[in-house]
């Protein structure tokens, strides 16, 4: 069954990306439908999302919801083809905080007040900001 898992996946990359991210490949069986999910979602821009801690918590419900929150939030915006999100998933540091209610709500405070809802304008600030920056948010 997994032999059948790992032959279906995209490409090479695609497949290096779930075996190398996280410890997906230990129960690829469990995982399968969440990364068929977030693939259909960001096609190409797959890999830059499992590149950093996502990967080691997908499968968490309450991850799994937040990020399904903030994925629809940013296409509603304009990033629809997922490339901001996949960009803001890519970075550590905001994955360690996201799950956290209050670190979220500042967030999307400052995406809609400060932002102006820019998917592009939260990925740069997130950019100049990363790290423990994040905590002043």
């Amino acid at each position: 069954e997994v032999q059948t898992l790992m032959s279906k996946w995209h490409g090479a990359s695609v497949l290096h990306s779930v075996l190398t991210s996280g410890n997906l490949y230990t129960d690829l069986v469990r995982h399968d439908t969440a990364l068929e999910r977030w693939y259909d979602k960001l096609g190409d821009k797959f890999v830059t999302f499992m590149c950093n801690s996502v990967a080691s918590r997908l499968g968490e419900p309450n991850f799994e919801a937040t990020l399904e929150r903030l994925f629809e939030v940013l296409a509603t915006s304009g990033d629809v083809k997922g490339s901001c999100f996949a960009s803001i998933f890519g970075r550590g540091s905001f994955v360690k905080r996201i799950s956290d209610p209050a670190f979220e709500g500042r967030i999307m405070k400052l995406f809609v007040e400060q932002l102006g809802r820019s998917p592009q304008s939260l990925v740069t600030y997130l950019g100049k900001n990363d790290g423990s920056k994040l905590d002043k948010i």
